[in-house]
């Protein structure tokens, strides 16, 4: 079971444009494509065109495949993978992992970003594309960081 645990950061700015869909779109876009993560999407799964969406179909049977996260630490190596995840003016970063949390951030994607929303995902445990979702929401909207544990 996750625990949402809201805590104070100072260098976090109120946006009044993050809404769910773009926070829904970051999300799904880095859960496939980030580095260091267990829970992305497998290599035996092809991308297929369905409707107005590419989902991650398994070639065999058919199955489809839904990413999240399980996100791993490598002592001494620098763990980042930003301006990779964009929607609209936004964007989700991965700014580190360290010390056994992984920092994702929401920031306006400009020359001056800001910092909207943050989650520090507890590493070595496995969290749905919906827990991280409601993690950035909540922190956009209490203007806090959010800590993500399971």
């Amino acid at each position: 079971m996750a625990t949402f645990t809201m805590v104070d950061d100072d260098g976090l700015t109120r946006s009044h444009d993050l809404d769910e869909e773009i926070i829904g779109n970051l999300v799904d876009q880095t859960s496939k494509r980030v580095g260091w993560n267990q829970l992305g999407t497998p290599v035996n799964f092809g991308k297929q065109q369905i409707g107005n969406q590419v989902k991650s179909i398994h070639e065999n049977s058919g199955i489809e495949f839904k990413s999240g996260f399980l996100m791993f630490e490598l002592p001494g190596v620098q763990q980042k993978w930003e301006g990779q995840a964009i929607y609209k003016r936004f964007r989700l970063d991965l700014q580190n992992i360290e010390h056994g949390w992984a920092n994702f951030s929401i920031q306006t994607n400009s020359a001056n970003s800001v910092t909207v929303a943050k989650c520090m995902m507890q590493v070595g445990k496995s969290f749905g594309q919906g827990q991280l979702h409601h993690a950035l929401k909540m922190s956009a909207a209490q203007k806090k960081a959010c800590e993500l544990t399971g």
